[in-house]
């Protein structure tokens, strides 16, 4: 976590999937990121999740600009 800024830390825990809740939980017992902070990231991902349920296939897509594919899992785990 050093040298990252909270917003950058949080994008790149978003990304790695499945450790989220517990990267969020050690950043706010580190105080990396602040109590409101914390609570608007928990907001967010609950509507982020209800976004997967509801429209999965938009999940599998690669990130990016169009013809840039990225090797490795997208958000479920899968092949991206």
């Amino acid at each position: 976590m050093e040298g990252l800024s909270a917003v950058s830390w949080i994008k790149t825990s978003i990304l790695g999937g499945g450790m989220v809740y517990l990267r969020i939980y050690l950043a706010e017992r580190e105080g990396v990121i602040s109590n409101s902070l914390f609570e608007e990231f928990l907001d967010w991902e609950a509507q982020l999740q209800c976004l997967y349920e509801d429209y999965p296939e938009h999940f599998h897509k690669p990130f990016g600009p169009p013809g840039h594919e990225i090797d490795g899992p997208d958000l479920d785990g899968g092949s991206a």
